[in-house]
């Protein structure tokens, strides 16, 4: 038996661009989805589905939780990636207390077909779960 710990895989950069943008046509009406939440949120769809089948929905396997937020450095490239090429963008406005906040948006409809079903129904019932706990 091999002893050695595996390696880290490396993100799968188009399912998880399939991810973001479903996850922000389905959350984004819904309340104001900050970097933290969206990179929350795929974190949360991919240990959901690896409890179930014993792999991540994006691949990976390089998240590092930290007092402030859940790191994992592909994603923030994808996430920038997906920015700069106008797929999603942010929208900032002033809060009451007057900071300027910044939230993610689609900047084109999702087409579902890069998911199962299964993995539909794991990521919907994930954003479910997150949407009714910040209600």
């Amino acid at each position: 038996m091999n002893n050695k710990k595996s390696p880290d895989k490396r993100i799968d950069r188009e399912i998880t661009e399939q991810l973001i943008i479903y996850i922000l046509a389905n959350y984004e009406e819904k309340t104001q989805l900050t970097e933290k939440v969206l990179r929350n949120l795929v974190y949360y769809c991919d240990l959901n589905y690896h409890r179930l089948y014993g792999e991540t929905i994006t691949k990976s396997s390089r998240y590092k939780k930290t007092e402030r937020r859940l790191l994992n450095p592909e994603l923030s490239s994808v996430i920038h990636d997906l920015l700069k090429n106008k797929i999603i963008k942010r929208i900032f406005c002033t809060s009451p207390d007057g900071k300027l906040k910044s939230y993610y948006a689609s900047a084109f409809p999702f087409f579902p077909s890069a998911f199962t079903d299964e993995q539909r129904r794991i990521i919907d019932e994930t954003i479910r779960q997150h949407v009714s706990s910040r209600q």
